[in-house]
């Protein structure tokens, strides 16, 4: 009844849960309100949440003494006194583990909730950084359809300059057929650009269960200063406490082999009476058994040491690895920030409009334009990948020491 029990309040939280996340609408404002949206209704995030309070039970559970059995014999018996006649044995056994086996059980329990938990707080962190990833590229799809929108109204007016003169010498024609070619590949890219805005505004729009009208107040942009990675340690990391939380399975897996030998015996009261005369009692005493241990366990045994073996040699090799993933991002990082500080882009952007004023006065030709123009695009596009994987390696630094969601001001600057 007791499990039953659970079992309508584990429904019971899960349907409201439901409800809630059916009918709650996030208020968002800026980039920051659609981060914590998606860290309440992403889809994946829910259904590892939903793992928690399960394990959670299960935990509770595996402290409580195990249910009391009840046992019932019939045998027939011949006295002189009494004749003939069916008589009927009843006893209550209670089932009493070692503390060895009843440890083990709770310990594994623990580990399972241990496990839930970090699978939780991981997947929350691989939501935060796609998301993160998400909204920064659509404010660099923004500056680029920009810079395209304005290189392709140049190349239009300059093809309009030339259909208006009477005659185009040859240097003259060929130059207007460069610039159509050119501002048909630049409307094939703002093309390919609003395609992929449409998928991440998709998706973003499918994360938050809303239609955001205004996807601009959502972009995050890359950190006026960006911060000095310091701390090296990764222990803290939810990768490590998965394997960690493994190790504890392991370990119990092995204590309870160890101990299914003689991990438990059972004890109770019995009487003995007649059936339709209960209230007789012929005989009563007190029943145990207690397992013969004839055949061992030891491959069990084995199979569990070697189980824990295999965890523990899975937690040092998955540590090393960690250990070399943060000094190799840690370089990234670093080499990115220097890299990202060594780029003006207003710099080229003032560069860009000189060029054109030269071309307007007729100091420059039509393929030099072309050039700058190809070169302006080309730097932006450069310096936003580049600059993504620079966040993206902060980012990933971030969660690898558990800071990505407690320290989300770091993480992105709107005040640019």
């Amino acid at each position: 009844m007791k499990h039953f029990k659970y079992i309508l309040i584990i429904t019971f939280i899960a349907l409201i849960g439901k409800s809630i996340n059916a009918t709650e609408v996030c208020e968002i404002h800026r980039g920051s309100d659609a981060l914590l949206c998606a860290l309440k209704k992403h889809p994946s995030i829910v259904l590892a949440q939903t793992q928690v309070p399960i394990a959670s039970i299960n935990r509770e559970l595996s402290s409580r003494w195990l249910n009391p059995e009840l046992e019932a014999g019939v045998g027939y018996t011949s006295t002189a006194a009494d004749g003939t006649g069916i008589t009927v044995d009843i006893a209550i056994m209670q089932t009493i583990e070692t503390s060895t086996k009843r440890g083990a059980r709770r310990a594994q329990a623990n580990a399972e909730y241990a496990y839930a938990f970090a699978s939780s707080e991981e997947q929350k962190e691989e939501v935060m950084m796609q998301m993160l990833s998400t909204l920064n590229r659509l404010r660099q799809i923004d500056k680029e359809k920009h810079l395209l929108d304005e290189t392709i109204n140049t190349f239009v007016r300059l093809i309009r300059r030339y259909n208006a003169r009477p005659a185009l010498s040859p240097e003259d024609r060929i130059s207007a057929d460069l610039f159509r070619f050119v501002l048909n590949n630049y409307r094939i890219e703002k093309n390919q650009l609003e395609v992929e805005e449409t998928e991440l505004v998709g998706k973003l729009k499918t994360v938050l269960c809303c239609d955001v009208s205004a996807m601009q107040k959502l972009f995050l942009h890359s950190p006026s200063v960006w911060p000095n990675i310091d701390v090296n340690t990764i222990e803290n990391s939810t990768i490590l406490a998965k394997e960690q939380a493994l190790i504890e399975q392991a370990k119990a897996n092995y204590l309870s082999a160890k101990s299914s030998s003689l991990g438990e015996f059972r004890v109770g009261p019995y009487i003995n009476t007649k059936p339709g005369d209960i209230s007789t009692i012929d005989a009563y005493g007190a029943k145990f058994a207690i397992p013969i241990p004839i055949k061992t366990n030891k491959k069990a045994v084995e199979a569990g040491r070697m189980a824990l073996s295999s965890a523990e040699f899975a937690f040092e090799t998955k540590k090393r690895e960690l250990e070399t993933d943060i000094e190799k991002l840690k370089t990234k990082y670093t080499l990115g920030k220097t890299a990202l500080a060594s780029c003006n882009i207003k710099e080229m952007e003032g560069q860009y409009a000189r060029a054109k004023r030269l071309f307007d006065s007729g100091r420059v030709s039509g393929p030099v334009l072309i050039e700058v123009h190809r070169q302006m695009v080309d730097s932006v596009k450069t310096y936003h990948q580049y600059e993504m994987e620079t966040l993206q390696a902060l980012w990933q630094i971030y969660a690898l020491q558990r800071k990505l969601l407690t320290n989300l001001n770091e993480v992105y600057d709107e005040n640019i």
